[in-house]
């Protein structure tokens, strides 16, 4: 009786024994695998800050490239991290960046409608057309005010910087209180910015000159900064 007593309690200890044995070989195994297959960090901030630029020549706000700088290959994604409203406002640094980038900005205050007077009076409507059209021009990167102060730290000239601070000071009024009027100044100052001061006008047709920039002394430039006194 006590002999086979003695009999099942070693066969139980064998079993725990075994079983033992095998959960600590799966669990170096387990081990093993991880140390060999670690999962994906995220990059630094700080990292990433050394290793990318923008591409130039910048002809867009809302489609720019981000380029690789680092040594090695390309991280997978690494563009991913990156903030690219940050990194468009780094990036503009000279009177090029300015030139390059000025007659997108035209373009896309001209493509809501504003040049020919439609435009406004659609950001005037009430209910779902009046929505649309603010939808069109709020939150994009080329409304921005800090793009304007941007531009204009990175203008080499004076009057320059003064036409695009009061493009921001627009764009802060147009962010606000949602105001048409606002977006009107700002398309004026852009068009005589562009094609008068710049002079990117290359086709021979005549062109509209509303006066309004400190860059040419323009007759109407004092209603502008009427305006955005009375606004702030």
């Amino acid at each position: 009786m006590f002999s086979s007593k003695k009999k099942l309690l070693v066969g139980l200890i064998s079993c725990l024994v075994v079983i033992i044995g095998v959960y600590a070989l799966f669990k170096n195994d387990s081990s093993i695998e991880n140390i060999e297959s670690p999962l994906p960090e995220e990059p630094s901030s700080e990292s990433i800050n050394k290793n990318y630029s923008v591409k130039k020549p910048i002809t867009s706000t809302e489609d720019i490239t981000i380029i690789f700088t680092g040594t090695g290959e390309v991280p997978a994604n690494f563009d991913a991290f990156i903030d690219k409203n940050q990194a468009l406002l780094e990036a503009i640094t000279t009177e090029e960046d300015v030139e390059s980038l000025l007659p997108y900005l035209h373009s896309r205050i001209n493509s809501v409608g504003i040049e020919d007077g439609d435009g406004y009076k659609w950001l005037l409507k009430d209910g779902v057309e009046g929505k649309n059209a603010w939808d069109a021009l709020l939150g994009k990167r080329w409304i921005n005010p800090n793009l304007y102060l941007r531009l204009s730290e990175a203008a080499n000239d004076s009057e320059i910087s003064k036409d695009f601070n009061n493009i921001s000071l627009l764009a802060e009024i147009v962010n606000q209180k949602k105001d048409p009027q606002a977006v009107v100044y700002i398309h004026q100052i852009l068009h005589d910015l562009d094609e008068w001061v710049f002079g990117n006008n290359a086709s021979e047709e005549k062109v509209s000159h509303f006066g309004v920039t400190n860059s040419e002394n323009g007759p109407h430039k004092q209603l502008i900064e009427e305006y955005i006194q009375q606004e702030q």
